[in-house]
Formats: structure tokens, C-alpha cells, sequence
């Protein structure tokens, strides 16, 4: 093998190596930087699962609204994760409405996807609610892409089932 073949294949595994120590910076980062607790949600045992609270705990406090994928090794974000589990949940439509007060603008977002998701009848008042916020952005990732993207265009996304489908993909 020439020196310059030699030379190129190390390059190579050295830009490989620093990809993957990137994911793996951020698969540890994420789930240590929101430690959350069901006591902060005040419902009763009965009325929603561990799971579920653990699930609202986590949507709303969302720093982004997310893909179902994001960064470069591809990871399934908590967010996603916690809105699939209630969206699977019997109790979603509820859930979902509960998670449209008092969350960062990206929760309410995942609860609007949500209720749109299960063809909730509080969809359009959730939806116009949402619109009348004096908030015009909010902050998205889409794969290793963050930005602030319009709330306009988002919640067009939504209504249109975009997000929805999105959220539920598991490639």
C-alpha cells in the first residue's frame, strides 16, 4: 500500500472516529441534562402511569420540537420517545390537552401534533390557541439541523399531519 493510499485511509478512520465520538457526546449528554421526577406532576396514581408522567415531565419541558431522528448518530430523542408513549396511551387525548398548559412552546407543539395524530375534536381549538401566542418562532431539529423556524409555517406542518407522521416513524 503507497503512502499516499496509507495516508488516506487513516484521514478517513480519524473523520469516522470523530463522528462517532460526537454521537456518543450527545446519546450522554441528552438524557443527564433532564433528570425528571413524577413528583413534580401532581396527578393521582390512577388517573396516568409512571410512564406517563414521566412522559409529560419530558414534552413539556422540550427545548425543540424534533424529528423522529436527529443528530449525526441518528438518535431517537426522549421527546419522541415520550410522545409515542402517549400517543399510544388510551388516555392520549387527555394527556395531550394536559400538556398544552404550561409547556415550553415546543411541548405545546408536540401536544398540538398529538391531538392532530388522534383526531382529537380539541384539535382546532388547541390549533388556535397556539396561533394567537405573540411567540412567532420556535426552535426545531431536523436531523443535525437547529434553527428557529417560523411557528406559521410549524403549525401548517402540523395540520397538514407532517409532524404526526414524523413523530411516529421509525425507520
Amino acid at each position: 500500500m503507497s503512502t499516499e493510499r496509507l495516508v488516506w485511509h487513516l484521514s478517513l478512520l480519524a473523520w469516522s472516529a470523530g463522528i462517532v465520538a460526537l454521537a456518543l457526546v450527545y446519546r450522554e449528554e441528552a438524557p443527564g441534562s433532564r433528570i425528571v421526577s413524577v413528583v413534580e406532576v401532581g396527578w393521582s396514581p390512577d388517573s396516568a402511569s409512571t410512564l406517563e408522567r414521566a412522559a409529560i415531565i419530558v414534552l413539556s419541558k422540550a427545548p425543540s420540537l424534533m424529528e423522529s431522528r436527529v443528530g449525526y448518530g441518528a438518535v431517537v430523542p426522549e421527546e419522541v420517545r415520550a410522545w409515542r408513549l402517549l400517543r399510544e396511551s388510551p388516555r392520549a387525548s387527555r394527556l395531550f390537552q394536559h400538556l398544552l398548559n404550561g409547556s415550553t412552546l415546543p411541548g405545546q407543539l408536540y401536544a398540538l401534533a398529538g391531538l392532530e395524530a388522534i383526531g382529537s375534536r380539541k384539535f382546532e381549538d388547541a390549533f388556535t390557541a397556539i396561533d394567537r401566542l405573540p411567540l412567532r418562532h420556535v426552535q426545531t431539529t431536523h436531523g443535525c439541523l437547529v434553527q428557529r423556524e417560523p411557528l406559521e409555517r410549524v403549525l401548517k406542518e402540523i395540520r397538514s399531519g407532517w409532524w404526526s407522521r414524523e413523530l411516529e416513524d421509525t425507520r
